[in-house]
């Protein structure tokens, strides 16, 4: 097994299919297909939509009837059609351009609301009265009729805006028809009609998403392999040493599960082969660890993965969107959420540079920190690998504040007593676990690597990091999670 996780076969080039190891990695990548391929369905309708220009460019008219220019008509119209936009002003004498009403909430707040109705041919007159009527139509090439109407003082009855009422009108001629595209009521402006593209940015909305689930789901290039090599390997027996006997013994209580991705990842020695009445001595054969850098090299990871590949369209979709949103006619929306996104995107690249240089230094600081073996161990800073063996002490019993909830074979431990905890009711209900009883502890242990041992007091360190739960156990709004470095651990 070592063999396979040498550093001359375990190079993994400039690219590697990494795909998830977990139920839920699965999951999320259905789920980060499911919202691309939506986007790309939002990409088609978009094709098929008409790209109407801004309401600002459209030529100013009295009348239809006064000469204007045809120009070709772009995306989503047949290829070689022309047309004029128009902003048109009238009064209606005949037709229904829209209807409303007033509702209240939950809370019992009125409110007023006005929706465009497509209701046949509506016939205009121009303000100015020399002018003839005109007949326009609600445009069925879009995804609605757009409507920018008055607020109105509520509680009242309905209303339509109909015959006798002034209107602004952006519509599209032909040459045959016009073709209503949007509506103001009274001196209001024609709304954008924006159909295409939002639907160019609902795209890359989901793309967005999508790559972010993707991301969040890809593991790194080496962890299917690490992952693949820990589940050949059986769950290993927990052992336990009283100082009072000295004899080893099958530890009480919960073992390691095979599913705990901090545990080791090559075959760890057995605690058959520890020299317990001389633990700083080397094991037989003077037999390094299988795990230990020394022995399986240096792997080197795919300079390209699914994650980079993720990453890239995350934040192309994301500048798109907020430059689309920003630069294209809208409304106020549209450059609230561009904003939002841009200042978002310029954050999360700040916090993601600042991640990955501490990570960087991290990796250079461990780099340059030479991995030495303990039976030769220079004086300064060194790091060293190795498994948990039992100490002059031997190991400890951990109660998780009762009897019947118990590990041995531990050198250091926390465990956190939780309650769960409701409060208020109805939309101000919150439920969270809370902490009611918590205890920590450690005591001196020895790090072996195989050439020889060297006692370490984990009550020294900073930071003490445990890797996975060892077990959790729950009873009713009760749970109890342990967390512990036993012998044999990594």
């Amino acid at each position: 097994m070592s063999e396979r996780f040498h550093a001359d076969q375990l190079s993994h080039g400039f690219f590697q299919f990494t795909k998830p190891f977990t139920t839920w990695g699965w999951v999320a990548w259905g789920i980060s297909i499911a919202f691309m391929l939506i986007g790309v369905v939002f990409v088609l309708v978009a094709s098929g939509l008409p790209d109407a220009p801004p309401v600002e460019e459209a030529q100013v008219l009295a009348s239809p009837d006064i000469d204007h220019d045809y120009e070709e008509l772009g995306k989503g119209f047949e290829s070689g059609s022309t047309g004029a936009w128009l902003r048109l002003e009238g009064w209606i004498t005949h037709g229904i351009i829209a209807s409303g009403n007033c509702y209240q909430d939950d809370d019992g707040n009125w409110h007023d609301t006005t929706s465009a109705v497509n209701d046949g041919s509506i016939t205009i007159q121009p303000i100015e009265s020399q002018y003839a009527p005109f007949t326009v139509y609600w445009s069925e090439e879009t995804l609605g009729e757009e409507l920018n109407a008055k607020s109105r003082h509520c509680p009242r009855s309905d209303w339509t805006v109909s015959a006798g009422d002034k209107v602004q009108l952006f519509v599209l001629d032909d040459g045959d028809d016009l073709w209503l595209f949007s509506a103001g009521e009274g001196g209001l402006e024609p709304s954008e009609v924006t159909d295409r593209e939002d639907m160019q940015r609902w795209a890359l909305l989901f793309c967005m998403i999508g790559a972010a689930i993707l991301m969040a789901a890809t593991p790194t290039s080496l962890a299917q392999d690490m992952r693949e090599s820990q589940k050949q390997h059986s769950v290993r027996e927990q052992m336990h040493l009283s100082k009072s006997t000295g004899v080893l013994v099958k530890a009480v209580g919960p073992e390691r599960g095979e599913d705990d991705y901090n545990d080791w990842i090559l075959d760890e020695p057995s605690h058959e082969l520890w020299n317990l009445g001389n633990p700083y001595a080397a094991d037989e054969g003077d037999k390094i660890i299988e795990e230990h850098p020394n022995k399986i090299g240096t792997p080197i990871p795919a300079t390209l993965t699914f994650y980079s590949i993720a990453a890239a369209i995350f934040i192309v979709s994301t500048v798109w969107l907020s430059a689309d949103l920003l630069a294209r006619h809208g409304s106020i929306v549209h450059v609230v959420i561009g904003n939002i996104l841009r200042w978002g995107v310029m954050a999360f690249n700040i916090v993601w540079a600042i991640i990955c240089y501490r990570r960087w230094k991290v990796a250079h600081n461990i780099i340059d920190t030479p991995t030495q073996l303990a039976r030769s161990v220079a004086v300064g800073p060194a790091e060293l690998v190795g498994q948990i063996r039992p100490g002059p002490a031997g190991t400890m019993t951990v109660e998780v504040n009762d009897a019947s909830r118990k590990a041995s074979g531990v050198v250091a431990f926390k465990w956190l007593e939780e309650q769960y905890v409701c409060r208020g009711s109805g939309k101000n209900r919150r439920c969270s676990w809370e902490t009611r009883a918590s205890d920590d502890g450690s005591q001196p242990f020895i790090l072996h690597d195989g050439s020889a041992g060297i006692l370490v007091d984990p009550s020294t360190w900073k930071n003490l990091e445990y890797g996975s739960q060892l077990y959790r156990w729950a009873g009713g709004n009760w749970r109890w999670t342990l967390h512990t470095l036993g012998i044999g651990d990594p």
